[in-house]
This record gives structure tokens, sequence and C-alpha cells, in this order.
């Protein structure tokens, strides 16, 4: 069953500013555990952690909302093919010579499209909870230990 209108909004308005708030502590979260939710470079991986987080977090806070209660894991398709599909595309944006100005509004359309989207998790449960805990794993792996690979460096490599 899709979610109402009014659920979709209420998450995407919480996504966004959980969002607005991992942005806006970029520039002071500079280490420690924090720092793996907030993005520490200008690079399309760290910009997908403010995707994941705020989702992943949206997921916990209203996955009893609006519809028939089910786990947190029926929302987390949405979270991990999300931020994936915001790496791509701030990857592809950032090669052409784009600017942060795209990766925000990719960041918003992906919030969005994985939000109003997502694909119901309850089907492979086990696999979509892997899969996240996976990708929460390479986040946290990832921030301290950065590849010297185009989508690890982002705007400085460039």
């Amino acid at each position: 069953m899709r979610d109402t209108i009014d659920r979709v909004a209420l998450r995407y308005l919480a996504a966004v500013l959980l969002g607005l708030v991992l942005l806006l502590l970029h520039g002071t979260v500079r280490s420690g555990p924090a720092a793996v939710l907030v993005p520490q470079r200008a690079s399309p991986w760290e910009l997908s952690k403010l995707v994941f987080w705020p989702m992943l977090g949206v997921c916990f806070l209203t996955c009893r909302l609006g519809r028939a209660p089910g786990p947190v894991v029926r929302d987390l398709p949405a979270a991990v093919l999300a931020s994936l599909g915001a790496a791509a595309l701030n990857g592809a944006i950032l090669a052409a010579g784009g600017s942060g100005r795209l990766c925000l509004a990719v960041w918003a359309g992906a919030l969005a499209a994985g939000i109003a989207f997502g694909p119901d998790g309850a089907r492979s449960p086990r696999i979509w909870l892997a899969l996240c805990g996976l990708l929460a794993a390479c986040y946290v792996l990832l921030t301290f230990l950065v590849p010297p690979w185009g989508l690890f460096q982002g705007l400085a490599a460039g």
C-alpha cells in the first residue's frame, strides 16, 4: 500500500530538516563519531550522507505513522537506493563540471523520490537490512580512510 500524501509530506519535511542540520554541522564536526553523520568533503560519497542518515532517521521516527504498523525494514530500501543514486548522480554532475548547487538539487530530489517511491522491504527484509548495515559500515570506514578515487575526492581533486 502506498503512503498517503500527508505522510509523504511529513516524512519529506523531517528528512530535509535532518539533512539541513547535518549540512550546517559540516564546518564544525571534523572528528569523532559525529563525523560519520556529517559530510566531511564536497565529494559525491560524502554528500550522499545527507540522503542516507536523514532517511534512516525518518524511517525510525515515522515507521508506525499512517499505515498498518510495520517494522522499520519496510523503509530501508529507500534509504539504500536513494543514497547510492544520489552518490552516482552527484559524481556525474561533478565530473561534468557541475556545481554544489546542482548537488543540493540532487539531494532534495533523491530524498523526495526515496520517500515517495521507495520499494517495500517487507519482501526481502534480511537482504535490505544487510545492505543497509553494509552501507552504514562503508560510511563509517570511508569517513576516516578516504580512497584516492573520484567518487570520494570530489571538488578538491577536480
